[in-house]
């Protein structure tokens, strides 16, 4: 009696063992990326997004978020926190801006960055949340910051902190004689006080305000990074004679059962339940069922192969609008586990003859074979094989603040900003006679091969090889492209094309540019605005270099632009230059004598040789352009 007993509670055993069984998922490898330091609030990735855009936009944002009535860091969770700064942000970016932002911050671009400052910070060997060093002493109550930086003014203390290229200094205290840099949180309450009264000390002090990240309680996670262009090879040099699809976890029990949001062959198991829960328990054998037999790679016969990528892009576009992409990367991800049912998929006709037509005309145009794989982003090529996240973020940034400083210059109009754009740079078969631009008249604002804004381009003159769309210029670090801007600066109708030249040196377009100053070649520049235009610029180019001399020609435009629709007078000139460098000795640099009078003869005779009668003039390598194009 009892052996029967416990042969029928034996056999229950395995019918339950294998019953339940039943309902486990068979499990593939998961694996997680870290980094070898603790994660970074993401206010702080955001700021030094904010950063590399604007640094009027980085402290706008600092003012922001310390000026909130609840410290940010008491909000709550993460989520409410990247929520609330996300929403500050949105005030100062527009909101294509704000989505590459979201994506930077999803890739954690910055956290690096932010790291930096943080053992910047533990090489100081800081005990308080916020503190400020000032000359060598560390500073962590508000309330003696005035007196330490008053100590140090009097004693006048040659010690500085120093500072690198990448600080971020409070707007008009750079070069200040006191130095103070704040390592603190943004957010928090100890950093908003010392936010506060240094940015009171850098405007009404000889101070000079650092901004450095510094998180004194960090959470004991490694940062989780997206794993973007990184390669998991595994191999296994075991064999054991097991079945390696019944995964143990922890303690010898089962892993945890499936997740009910996966999708299995175009069907949501989860979302099924919840319309028909009746029918769970036969929903959950249906979804096992097709799981298994998803997770099983059934050969297929050599026909089947022929359309396998067109029903695949099929399928893709039958899908639901709003499920599109979800289903292109669902059969891009598990593809082999997916051929069984594609093979079963009718491709419409209608598609197939699309799909000829685009294959055709890519091969003829941009010399893409149906195997092929290729991104272009406004025309620019990017090699699949080799590019990865980051540089298509890069780009997207640039591009973006290449059209958005279009439309701010008052090109909103579609049609013009596809033929800007589309402008076709090449021989259009006429004879067309080109000015030698190698002359000392020109006064070159960039140099492509030898600046080091451009050293991540390529140098190799194979690039100009790659597909992409005509008219599209290539950023090589070649002086292929020059831009000449030939006037009187001071003149209104010039405007236009300075403010155009400095857009294309701000948004990196690869143009070499330059400038040739057409103006009286009798009077002093205390006499003619176009010649203290020139004097300004050679003195400015000889302190800094040639782009701030431009960077001021179109400062006095802004200056003139709210004083009604005249050309630039010399007192214009003389108002910003006594602004903006106050050791400057304006009798000098506009008088007779003038030492900063270099190009003015030279482009004189130069607009003499060229026979150019009607001024501005734009060249593009030398070819005037037409004047319904200025």
């Amino acid at each position: 009696m009892w052996r029967k007993l416990l042969v029928l509670l034996y056999l229950l055993a395995i019918i339950i063992y294998f019953s339940e069984g039943k309902k486990k998922k068979v499990k593939s490898v998961t694996t997680v990326l870290d980094a070898k330091w603790e994660q970074t609030p993401l206010v702080l990735e955001i700021a030094e997004y904010l950063a590399e855009e604007s640094p009027e936009v980085f402290w706008q944002f600092v003012d922001g978020i310390s000026s909130m009535d609840i410290p940010l860091i008491e909000l709550g969770s993460d989520k409410t926190m990247y929520d609330r700064a996300l929403a500050e942000a949105g005030k100062l970016l527009s909101p294509a801006q704000l989505s590459l932002l979201k994506l930077a911050v999803s890739l954690h671009v910055y956290s690096p960055r932010v790291e930096m400052y943080h053992q910047m910070a533990q090489q100081r060997g800081l005990k308080c949340p916020a503190a400020v060093d000032v000359a060598g002493t560390i500073i962590c109550s508000p309330e003696q910051l005035q007196v330490t930086v008053q100590q140090v003014k009097a004693k006048q203390d040659s010690r500085r902190v120093e500072t690198y290229r990448l600080d971020h200094h409070y707007p008009g205290s750079e070069n200040k004689s006191v130095v103070a840099v704040l390592y603190g949180e943004i957010g928090t309450p100890e950093f908003a006080e010392f936010h506060k009264r240094l940015r009171q000390l850098a405007t009404l002090e000889p101070v000079d305000y650092v901004l450095r990240h510094f998180v004194k309680e960090r959470p004991n996670r490694k940062l989780r990074l997206s794993g973007y262009g990184v390669e998991l090879q595994l191999k296994s040099t075991e064999y054991k004679a097991e079945d390696d699809t019944k995964v143990k976890g922890a303690g010898g029990a089962d892993s945890q059962e499936e997740d009910e949001d996966d999708e299995i062959e175009g069907f949501v198991i989860s979302k099924l339940k919840q319309l028909y829960p009746d029918k769970r328990e036969q929903l959950e054998k249906f979804g096992q069922e097709l799981a298994e037999s998803s997770d099983q790679l059934a050969p297929l016969k050599v026909w089947q192969f022929q359309e396998l990528s067109l029903q695949a892009a099929q399928r893709i576009l039958s899908a639901p609008k709003e499920e599109v992409l979800h289903t292109f990367t669902h059969i891009a991800q598990n593809f082999p586990m997916q051929a069984k049912s594609l093979v079963r998929t009718v491709v419409n006709s209608d598609f197939k003859a699309e799909m000829q037509k685009n294959q055709e005309k890519f091969a003829a145009a941009l010399n893409l074979q149906p195997s092929d794989t290729a991104l272009f982003l406004n025309g620019i090529f990017f090699d699949m094989d080799i590019v990865d996240i980051m540089t298509i973020l890069d780009s997207l940034r640039q591009e973006l603040r290449v059209l958005e400083g279009l439309h701010l210059s008052g090109i909103s109009d579609k049609s013009t900003l596809s033929t800007l754009l589309g402008l076709d740079l090449s021989n259009a078969g006429g004879r067309d006679y080109a000015i030698d631009i190698r002359d000392s008249a020109v006064q070159w604002i960039n140099d492509i091969e030898l600046d080091k804004q451009y050293r991540r381009w390529s140098s190799s003159l194979m690039d100009l090889l790659r597909p992409t769309f005509p008219g599209m210029l290539r950023s090589v670090r070649k002086n292929l492209y020059n831009l000449v801007i030939i006037g009187d600066p001071a003149q209104r109708s010039v405007w236009p094309l300075v403010k155009l030249m400095e857009s294309f040196y701000v948004h990196t377009a690869p143009l070499r540019l330059g400038l040739v100053f057409a103006v009286n070649s009798t009077a002093t520049g205390q006499e003619d605005a176009g010649v203290a235009l020139l004097n300004a610029y050679n003195y400015i180019a000889e302190l800094k270099d040639p782009y701030q001399g431009l960077s001021f020609i179109t400062d006095v435009y802004a200056t003139v632009k709210t004083d009604g629709d005249r050309d630039v007078e010399v007192s214009d000139v003389v108002k910003l230059l006594k602004v903006r460098y106050h050791s400057a000795d304006v009798e000098e640099i506009l008088g007779p004598d003038t030492d900063y009078d270099t190009g003015r003869k030279l482009a004189t005779d130069f607009v003499q040789r060229s026979g150019l009668r009607n001024l501005p003039q734009a060249l593009i390598n030398g070819i005037p352009l037409p004047e319904e194009s200025h």
